[in-house]
């Protein structure tokens, strides 16, 4: 569903990047960005989420406000490994 209400800001303002959902138990945000902190998934990963799954898990907040409609009450970032760095 996240990707969903992000997916015309994703593609313009990060055409190169691959848009894929999770599977498993990574299509909750939640779960993914605890693997992502874990090392579960490659550090080139991004998740979007809440800003707390940021905070949880030392993530790094690499863009804010993606959804697509203005109106949209849900708040999404984008947030990547530390190590990784900014993209």
């Amino acid at each position: 569903q996240v990707l969903k209400q992000c997916q015309g800001n994703l593609q313009s303002k990060y055409p190169d990047h691959q848009l894929v959902s999770g599977e498993g138990d990574l299509i909750d945000t939640a779960l993914a960005a605890q693997a992502l902190a874990q090392g579960q998934v490659d550090v080139s990963t991004a998740i979007l989420g809440p800003g707390v799954l940021a905070k949880m898990y030392g993530l790094q907040i690499v863009d804010r406000d993606l959804q697509d409609a203005s109106d949209n009450l849900t708040s999404f970032l984008l947030v990547a490994h530390p190590s990784y760095g900014p993209r």
